[in-house]
């Protein structure tokens, strides 16, 4: 894929504030194979195509998620570096020229989910108070526009946090006792 996404990044090596380090988690990119099995997991027809990565790092799964056909393609991540990491790998895709790719460098938490996005991925970027706000964030969008949301969580720390604000799982398997989900939160749930 000619993408740079191996190496591990420390809390230490990164250029983020002390709230962003302390609730945060070291930066590593989740298997290739992982990524490829559970974004196919993903039912085009009923949760459409775009991708939003919450800590998204290096940019390995909005890598993987373009080569699959998820337009457009948004990551949130918290250290300038990583963000610019993640431009330089996703810039050597051979994506159409129509792909609309965007990395934000803010806190997950400030991001305003858009009315129109359904698929969002997670591979344990953050601790329970961060995600708390995330997930408020995507539930305040679909009481806003109503639709049926996916959730691909790799090693789900946080799983509880999902399934209290009604999110069901799909989905879940367990690789070298790393826990991954799928999870749906259905629009008929809602109030």
């Amino acid at each position: 894929m000619g993408v740079d996404t191996s190496r591990i990044v420390l809390n230490s090596e990164l250029d983020a504030d002390q709230e962003h380090l302390e609730h945060g988690e070291y930066y590593a990119a989740a298997s290739y194979s992982v990524l490829y099995r559970l974004c196919r997991q993903v039912d085009f027809d009923r949760f459409g195509r775009s991708f939003i990565d919450f800590g998204c790092g290096r940019g390995r799964a909005m890598a993987v998620a373009g080569q699959l056909g998820f337009r457009p393609l948004i990551g949130v991540e918290y250290s300038l570096s990583l963000c610019e990491s993640a431009r330089r790998n996703l810039a050597r895709l051979n994506l159409s020229e129509e792909t609309i790719i965007e990395v934000l460098h803010l806190d997950a938490r400030e991001y305003q989910v858009p009315s129109d996005a359904q698929v969002f991925y997670f591979f344990n970027p953050f601790d329970a108070v961060i995600m708390r706000g995330v997930i408020d964030n995507i539930l305040d969008s679909v009481d806003g526009a109503p639709r049926d949301v996916c959730v691909i969580y790799v090693n789900s720390v946080c799983l509880d946090s999902f399934l209290d604000a009604g999110f069901e799982i799909a989905y879940s398997e367990d690789v070298a006792g790393e826990p991954s989900h799928i999870l749906v939160l259905e629009a008929k749930n809602r109030g």
